[in-house]
């Protein structure tokens, strides 16, 4: 595949950001750089990422999706409020090691969707209630 200044900013744009941003996200952000970039050019340079196996697509509670640079296995957390996607501190390597010595099946990918209230809508509802 040819090199794309717009796909290698998609790139780094989902590369270098801890949270996994939806594709709107992302179009932002590479305005920043590419001005008139348009979102079908951002949202088919992910769709070329994802097929190229560099990001993962990941579907939030709201149906939209978002976008992860780190293609090895490992758990998110949805947060049910705010739709955000992250990273969780849940070890995937845990569950199969746990399913292995269960079933002896050999496992070779797991997909963990924690999901639940994060810490900042956690914050904001509780400040609410005062």
């Amino acid at each position: 595949m040819r090199y794309s200044k717009q796909r290698d900013t998609v790139y780094e744009i989902v590369q270098s950001n801890p949270r996994h941003l939806s594709a709107e996200e992302v179009w932002e952000l590479s305005k920043v750089e590419i001005p008139l970039i348009g979102f079908a050019t951002v949202y088919r340079n992910l769709n070329a990422l994802v097929q190229m196996g560099l990001v993962r697509r990941i579907k939030s509670v709201d149906g939209v999706d978002h976008f992860d640079a780190c293609v090895m296995p490992h758990a998110h957390f949805i947060c049910t409020h705010c739709a955000k996607v992250y990273d969780s501190v849940m070890s995937y390597q845990d569950v199969m090691e746990k399913i292995r010595m269960q079933s002896g099946e050999n496992v070779e990918d797991v997909e963990i969707f924690i999901k639940g209230v994060c810490k900042d809508c956690q914050i904001v509802h509780n400040s609410n209630e005062r």
